[in-house]
């Protein structure tokens, strides 16, 4: 008896030696199978241009700002970065404006925005709108970002609606080096091109993870700066809910179809400045304010001699008078357009520490402008 289960013991321990043989030798083929897998060649660690561009353009939003009554004074751009509709924009885009509104690229258009957080000195804000599920990007680290690698640019210039562009990133740098009066922070310097109503716009990497947010531009088109993202993404998680003024009545500027080269080489600049009868004031930044100007205007007596008169209607209106003062400079420029042609009639500027105090010194020098025009005879035609 003993040794019938001394055997039976002995065949129980040659099966599990067997079976146990069998699992080891299963794991092998797998680990090697797995092991083979996982050296096949992983996916791309960057995209093509176009597939970033596609990526990021749904998460970059169109911003109207307006000087009430629905009158149209400024475009910018914003980036959502948290799916639940905060989003993150240039602070000047949004300062003391009158109406706010929300654009984004699926159509959908909000006039209840709210300033969630504010940094002054990086020049930087947080709004949040009333949305959820949006498609919010991705923040890289400020150490990936190398100069030398491939950037893009998403924003809306000249209010051309999502735009791109492409560069480099040219450096990473103390913002003493390039602004004097400021310190405390570093920026992106990059060369995509941009134009105004960029501020605000993301720039990405080419995985398409943002890596800053436009704040300004120097020197032309290939010299400009942007604030690290994820040194203010901490703006995202504010606890303001201070409402914006709703831009209910704002619209995009709708494009005009542009003068033929052969009706404006039969147009003169003195004579379109001659013969204008209604202006509209126009201002690109948040430091001056249309009806400044109007009041000095109209405070001119040739102005009122003349038979001039503003208008609020961009359509109504013979010439254009437009307003800009760079970021960080107290040099308020004024450029004079036909309406009709777009055609540049005049430029000038002036030096002053407030638009109130710029005011008048504008409205003198347009009406000089208008002045040298009027005392230009016009030669008669010839007859043969």
């Amino acid at each position: 008896m003993d040794s019938l289960k001394k055997m039976g013991h002995r065949k129980m321990t040659t099966a599990a030696i067997s079976s146990v043989r069998y699992l080891c030798s299963a794991l092998a083929l797998f680990l090697m199978s797995h092991a083979t897998y996982c050296q096949t060649p992983p996916l791309p660690s960057e995209l093509s241009s176009e597939d970033v561009i596609a990526r990021v353009a749904p998460s970059v939003a169109v911003i109207l700002t307006g000087g009430g009554a629905g009158r149209l004074t400024g475009m910018g751009s914003a980036v959502i970065v948290r799916s639940d509709g905060v989003l993150l924009t240039a602070y000047h885009a949004i300062k003391d404006v009158r109406e706010v509104q929300v654009r984004l690229k699926t159509g959908e258009v909000y006039d209840n925005v709210e300033l969630v957080a504010v940094d002054e000195r990086r020049d930087v804000a947080a709004i949040r709108i009333p949305a959820a599920n949006l498609p919010a990007l991705t923040v890289a680290p400020l150490e990936d970002a190398r100069p030398g690698e491939p950037i893009f640019v998403v924003s809306n210039p000249s209010g051309l609606s999502w735009t791109a562009s492409a560069g480099i990133l040219s450096a990473v740098r103390p913002i003493e080096e390039v602004q004097a009066a400021q310190s405390g922070y570093r920026v992106l310097q990059f060369s995509a091109p941009v134009s105004p109503g960029s501020s605000g716009g993301a720039v990405v990497d080419a995985k398409g993870r943002a890596i800053g947010i436009i704040v300004f531009s120097r020197q032309g088109q290939v010299l400009n700066f942007a604030i690290p993202i994820d040194a203010v993404f901490g703006l995202a998680g504010g606890s303001g809910h201070t409402p914006l003024p709703t831009g209910h009545n704002l619209q995009p500027q709708q494009p005009e179809r542009p003068a033929s080269s052969a009706s404006l080489a039969h147009e003169n600049p003195t004579d379109l400045l001659r013969k204008a009868r209604t202006a509209y004031v126009n201002s690109r930044t948040t430091w001056f304010t249309p009806t400044t100007l109007e009041k000095e205007l109209m405070n001119q007596k040739d102005f009122r001699a003349w038979g001039l008169t503003i208008v609020r209607d961009r359509k109504l209106a013979d010439i254009d008078i437009e307003v800009d003062r760079p970021l960080w400079t107290y040099t308020f420029t004024i450029a004079v357009q036909d309406a009709r042609t777009s055609m540049l009639l005049g430029t000038d500027q002036t030096i002053a520490a407030s638009g109130e105090l710029a005011a008048p010194s504008l409205a003198e020098k347009f009406v000089k402008m208008i002045g040298a025009a009027r005392s230009v005879e016009t030669a008669p035609a010839s007859k043969n």
